[in-house]
C-alpha cells in the first residue's frame, strides 16, 4: 500500500507535463505531435502559463487575444515537429513583444489607435546591395508580396526561390536562414536586406520582414530600428504600409531591450506629438532621457528642446520637430540599401 501511494505521488508531476488542451482530443497534426513528443508538451505548457500571465496582466484585451488566435491558425499549418518547434519559440518571441509594447503604453486603450494608412509614400531608388561576386542579380518579382498589414510572418522554412537564382545564392540563403533560425542575428539581418532588396533573388518583402523581425528580437539593434521606420513611413519600396502601432513596437524593443538611442527618441516623439496615443510630454521626456543616457556621443538635444516646448517656448518647439526630423531622415536613408 504503501509502495501504491509513493509510486502515485511520482507519477503526478508527470501527469502535470501534458500540453495544455486535453490531448484525447487531439485531431490535428500539431497537436498529435504536441501529445506524442514530451520536449513539445512542455513547450505547449510554457506558452500557455506565459499567456495565461499576460491574459491576468491585461484583462478583456482585444488585442492579446486577435493576436493568440492568428497565432494557434498559424500553427495549425505546421506539418512538421521542425516547424512546430519553430512556432513556439516565434510565439514566445511575439508574446514577450505584445508585453513590451503594452508597457510602453501604459494605460492607454489600444483599440483607440489610428489603425494602418492607405497611402504610403512613393518608392524610391534603391542602392546596389553588397554580395559575393558569384552571386548573380535575378530580376525582382513583377508583383512583389507585400508586408502583412497589422504584423509579420514567422521564421519557418526558408522562402522557395525560382529556377533563375543561381547555386551559390541559394546556398548562401539556405546557410544564412540555418543560422539565423540558430540565432545568429547578423544572418536574420542580412536576409532581411537581401529579401527586402530585390537584387538577387526576387523581391520578397513578406519574407524579408520576417527575417527583420527576427534579427530584432535577437538582438540586432539596427533591425529594430528599421522595421519601425519601415512601419512609421509606411516605405512602400519595402512593402510596408504605415502602422504607427507596429513601429512603436519596434522602437520599444529597441529602447528597452536593445538600448538603441533613436529608437527612444522616436518612442519619444511620438508620445510627445501623439502620432499613436494620446500627448505625454512626461513620458516623452523621460523616453529622450533614456536615449540621452544611451547615446555614446551624448545625443541630448531632443529632451533638451522638448522639455523646453513642453514649457511653452515656442522656438524650442520648432526647434524639437527639426531635430527630431533629421534623426527621422537619417534613419531612412538607412533603408536605401
Amino acid at each position: 500500500m504503501r509502495i501504491t501511494a509513493l509510486l502515485l505521488a511520482l507519477a503526478a508531476p508527470l501527469c502535470a507535463l501534458g500540453a495544455s488542451f486535453d490531448c484525447t482530443q487531439a485531431q490535428s497534426y500539431d497537436e498529435r505531435a504536441i501529445c506524442a513528443l514530451p520536449e513539445l508538451s512542455y513547450a505547449d505548457d510554457t506558452l500557455a502559463a506565459e499567456l495565461a500571465d499576460l491574459r491576468a496582466r491585461y484583462p478583456g484585451a482585444r488585442d492579446l487575444e486577435s493576436m493568440a488566435a492568428a497565432l494557434y491558425q498559424a500553427r495549425a499549418q505546421c506539418q512538421s515537429e521542425t516547424c512546430i518547434k519553430a512556432w513556439y519559440t516565434d510565439a514566445r518571441y511575439r508574446l514577450h513583444d505584445f508585453d513590451a509594447y503594452r508597457q510602453a503604453l501604459g494605460s492607454v486603450d489600444p483599440s483607440a489607435l489610428p489603425a494602418a494608412q492607405a497611402q504610403p509614400p512613393q518608392p524610391q531608388q534603391q542602392p546596389q546591395a553588397q554580395l559575393p561576386q558569384s552571386q548573380q542579380p535575378v530580376p525582382a518579382a513583377a508583383a512583389p508580396q507585400q508586408v502583412p498589414v497589422g504584423g509579420v510572418l514567422a521564421v519557418t522554412a526558408p522562402p522557395a526561390l525560382p529556377p533563375g537564382v543561381g547555386t551559390d545564392t541559394q546556398n548562401h540563403v539556405l546557410s544564412a536562414h540555418d543560422a539565423c533560425r540558430a540565432g545568429d542575428a547578423s544572418s536574420c539581418e542580412e536576409l532581411y536586406e537581401i529579401f527586402m532588396s530585390g537584387r538577387y533573388v526576387p523581391q520578397d518583402p513578406a519574407h524579408g520582414a520576417a527575417y527583420g523581425d527576427r534579427a530584432c528580437k535577437q538582438g540586432s539593434a539596427r533591425a529594430c530600428r528599421l522595421m519601425g521606420m519601415s512601419f512609421y513611413l509606411g516605405y512602400a519600396t519595402h512593402g510596408f504600409t504605415q502602422d504607427p502601432r507596429q513601429a512603436l513596437r519596434y522602437f520599444t524593443i529597441g529602447c528597452q531591450e536593445r538600448r538603441e538611442p533613436t529608437s527612444c527618441h522616436l518612442v519619444g516623439y511620438m508620445f510627445f506629438t501623439g502620432q499613436v496615443v494620446g500627448m505625454n510630454a512626461a513620458r516623452a521626456i523621460e523616453k529622450h532621457q533614456e536615449a540621452c543616457h544611451h547615446s555614446g556621443d551624448g545625443l541630448c538635444e531632443p529632451r533638451q528642446q522638448a522639455l523646453r516646448c513642453s514649457q511653452g517656448d515656442a522656438n524650442a518647439c520648432s526647434k524639437y520637430h527639426q531635430v527630431v526630423g533629421n534623426l527621422i531622415k537619417a534613419a531612412q536613408r538607412e533603408l536605401e540599401f
